[in-house]
């Protein structure tokens, strides 16, 4: 079976990038990435997608709520929201539908990895753990 396809949308480049390479090192899916809605915008009318990753204040026209109407339309996937904003939960009661979820920045990739696999209905890896440290003996 191949890979879940993935759009990350996310204007910093250094989290897009983290993010992309958990994603695809990690987890095994294969990501697409971008940093505007133009180039979302693109991206979704051309390519079909399991899962939209989408940094509610993506930069260029679109909000990310019309991003998200967007893709829900022309893809039917869920989308993981995510935001360094301070919102109430109740100010997303606009933009999630049934089976959305989001983040808040910051946010482990541990958990980044375990919301996509809640939303693509797969298994989290578990390979972000960091090993456990051996005890070294003592000298006889």
């Amino acid at each position: 079976m191949p890979p879940k396809r993935l759009l990350v949308v996310e204007d910093y480049q250094q989290l897009r990038d983290l993010i992309g390479t958990v994603l695809r090192e990690v987890g095994g899916y294969s990501i697409e990435t971008a940093a505007d809605s133009k180039s979302t915008e693109r991206l979704i009318a051309e390519q079909p997608f399991d899962l939209i990753l989408l940094d509610v204040g993506v930069p260029g026209g679109l909000s990310g709520q019309a991003i998200a109407a967007l893709a829900r339309l022309r893809l039917g996937c869920p989308i993981l929201f995510m935001t360094g904003r301070d919102l109430a939960e109740a100010d997303w009661a606009g933009l999630l539908e049934p089976g959305d979820r989001f983040l808040h920045k910051p946010f482990k990739m541990d958990v980044l990895l375990a919301e996509v696999a809640t939303l693509l209905k797969t298994e989290a890896p578990k390979t972000l753990k960091p090993p456990k440290a051996k005890r070294a003996r003592a000298p006889n």
